[in-house]
């Protein structure tokens, strides 16, 4: 696995609801994460639905990212990177990079 980390700049924090969503849309833009995946059942190609498993999927690729039991349910990107940017408020400490895991090549 590779990580990719990337410079972020953003503006100056508050607390307005807009000025958040705004910030952490930039954020996902700047990192390459302004995506969202789904749980899919997973079928083979005679039709055998595999019970217990999901795909994990990117929604703009349809690239499978994982697969992973029923009782997985993933975050979102946005919804992380929401929770940060509240840390960051509450705490004074800036968020910096931003990143993602991807597979070697």
């Amino acid at each position: 696995m590779v990580i990719r980390d990337i410079d972020l700049y953003l503006p100056k924090q508050n607390n307005n609801r807009m000025e958040q969503t705004n910030r952490v849309t930039e954020i996902l833009d700047q990192s390459n994460l302004n995506w969202k995946v789904r749980s899919e059942a997973i079928t083979t190609e005679s039709g055998i639905i595999l019970d217990g498993y999901n795909a994990i999927v990117r929604d703009d690729t349809n690239t499978a990212l994982s697969v992973r039991s029923d009782g997985y349910h993933p975050y979102q990107n946005y919804q992380l990177i929401e929770l940060l940017d509240r840390v960051s408020q509450q705490t004074g400490l800036e968020l910096k990079k931003g990143g993602f895991f991807k597979p070697s090549a």
